[in-house]
């Protein structure tokens, strides 16, 4: 083998051993500051623009979260809304009721008159003032040809659950011109009430069956998202373990390294000592 002093191989190659225990130390001690594997995207593409566009989509999943609890307030505002009218119209068929029959005197059927009077204008307040964020929901504004709410529920584009409401004013309801104050009127006035009771119940129901596609919706939101958190840490996530494992090579090998560059610095001068011994 050529002894060689101008060219230090060995020193080199501990060198390289050195940076490659230091890059190994950097990286090691980035990875658990930070906790990812991928801090950019030069540490792994692929994983680095796939972990990106998962995130994008998670973004806009735990903003429809938010947003879908928006959407079913709302929309128990109307159920509760059509809740209350639908118990003044059972009232009003009791009051009919009681006009119909014969053991009424003229002044029960008086009196079922203007407590009627007062709830078919409960129902139209009713139906006006249920509001939400500015939303008038059952006075008509989303009544099939007028407008139609819109819920989105999805990430993509057209995703979305449409519910529109009839009118529940008494006048829409057929209930806000009744006569209690004779039998022929208080019986007319039942079939009246059994038509707008039909509407109202139909009309929950649809509202209702929104209600709990929204429950379904959060539900399906919530399973979406952790789907997606889960894929991210797996994809730039660290490893402690293995990271601490690496952490504790990369030291090991910086103080061997380090010594042997030491050690290999000191051949030459050891080589030129040997061959020009200095005078005695």
């Amino acid at each position: 083998m050529a002894v060689l002093t101008q060219t230090n191989l060995a020193a080199l190659a501990a060198f390289r051993g050195l940076e490659f225990a230091t890059d190994l130390f950097t990286t090691s001690t980035r990875n658990l500051a930070t906790g990812l594997r991928v801090n950019s995207p030069g540490d792994d593409p692929g994983s680095f623009a796939m972990s990106e566009r998962l995130k994008a989509r998670l973004s806009s999943l735990q903003r429809l979260e938010n947003d879908n609890q928006v959407s079913l307030s709302l929309v128990q505002t109307a159920e509760g809304g059509l809740e209350n009218i639908l118990s003044d119209l059972q009232t009003i068929r009791t009051l009919a009721l009681s006009s119909a029959s014969s053991s009424a005197t003229t002044a029960d059927r008086n009196a079922n008159q203007t407590q009627y009077s007062s709830l078919q204008k409960d129902i139209t307040s009713i139906a006006n003032n249920t509001i939400f964020n500015a939303k008038s929901l059952l006075s008509g504004d989303y009544a099939a040809g007028t407008a139609t709410l819109k819920f989105q529920v999805g990430a993509d584009a057209n995703n979305f659950i449409t519910l529109n409401i009839a009118t529940m004013t008494a006048a829409a309801l057929g209930v806000d011109n009744l006569d209690l104050t004779t039998q022929t009127g208080a019986t007319a006035a039942l079939a009246l009430v059994d038509s707008a009771i039909n509407i109202v119940t139909n009309e929950s129901a649809n509202v209702g069956a929104t209600d709990t596609r929204l429950q379904n919706n959060d539900t399906f939101l919530n399973s979406q998202a952790d789907a997606h958190t889960q894929a991210i840490s797996g994809l730039i996530d660290a490893d402690v373990a293995q990271e601490t494992i690496n952490l504790a090579r990369a030291q090991v090998l910086q103080q061997t390294s380090s010594s042997a560059l030491s050690q290999a610095n000191l051949y030459p001068q050891n080589v030129l000592a040997v061959i020009l011994p200095s005078n005695r």
